[in-house]
């Protein structure tokens, strides 16, 4: 769908819908030529329906930038079949540790934070081992890169595992993630504080994905500076700490009565005859475009 080739830094790629891509990835990075990339922010996007990989980033740098995956929402990729070529991984989102030819080792961590993924490399026909799951980290002998989750909704089929590395997710740390779908939540022991639990997401067919009241992602994520506001703009933390997921609910999920703004905020009707109708217009609005019942 995006292929960000070559060197590139300092790129911020937001707000994007990328979806229905046969053959290929939603979002491609990789440099053949050129040192490895570095300052990329990777957030904000919907990316789903795809062949392969929702996401696939192959050669990064995070010590000299940092790379960072946040607030997107990704669902339905990595559902196959096999591509011409018969390469690639089938995933929501695909992290790998290589350099380019004749550049020295890099090193840091992927950090990847607050994201909703659903339902990814759900083929059950790959063309090898480990190549189909919720996420993949590709550790590479020689360099001493990672991946960093935090606050992640990774909601899988029974037919996916959380990490395609036997869901062990290896070379990968973090913590205060929602594991569900398959079983329990990966073994890994960097990876810490994971509920394993049904994340009561508000709808699984539309892009949508907000979180029922009474979810365990509720004020249950630690606070990420990046990460100021959830995937529809609304301020981050709304209650005693941040939600898991891209989306955060307003007012904390206590019960707080939504305050809307009005445009105009008074109307003057003036006279008016008795039993006759007189119509004027207000605008309401809620906050962070969050849904609002009236």
């Amino acid at each position: 769908g995006v292929y960000i080739s070559e060197f590139n830094t300092a790129l911020d790629f937001g707000w994007n819908t990328i979806a229905y891509v046969e053959g290929g990835r939603g979002l491609q990075q990789n440099v053949n030529e050129g040192s490895s990339s570095y300052n990329l922010l990777i957030h904000d996007n919907i990316i789903h329906d795809t062949q392969l990989d929702g996401i696939v980033m192959t050669t990064v740098d995070p010590s000299k930038g940092p790379v960072e995956i946040y607030n997107n929402l990704i669902y339905n990729t990595g559902t196959g079949p096999a591509n011409a070529e018969n390469s690639g991984t089938w995933t929501c989102m695909n992290l790998e540790a290589y350099d380019p030819s004749g550049y020295g080792p890099g090193s840091g961590n992927y950090q990847v934070y607050n994201n909703t993924l659903y339902n990814c490399g759900n083929w059950t026909d790959p063309p090898y081992d480990d190549s189909e799951g919720m996420l993949i980290f590709e550790p590479v002998s020689g360099t001493s890169k990672g991946m960093t989750l935090t606050n992640n909704i990774v909601c899988a089929s029974t037919v996916s595992p959380y990490c395609a590395d036997s869901n062990a997710c290896h070379s990968t740390s973090g913590s205060n993630n929602i594991f569900y779908g398959n079983e329990a939540a990966p073994t890994n022991s960097s990876i810490t504080d994971s509920i394993n639990s049904n994340p009561d997401l508000t709808s699984l067919s539309t892009p949508n994905f907000q979180l029922e009241s009474g979810s365990p992602a509720i004020n249950a994520g630690v606070t990420e500076s990046i990460v100021v506001t959830d995937f529809q703009g609304l301020t981050r933390p709304q209650g005693t700490a941040y939600d898991i997921g891209a989306y955060e609910v307003y007012g904390g999920g206590g019960g707080s009565t939504m305050t809307l703004s009005a445009s105009p905020t008074s109307l003057a009707f003036g006279s008016v005859v008795d039993r006759s109708n007189s119509s004027l217009q207000t605008t309401l609005t809620p906050p962070g475009n969050s849904d609002v019942s009236i």
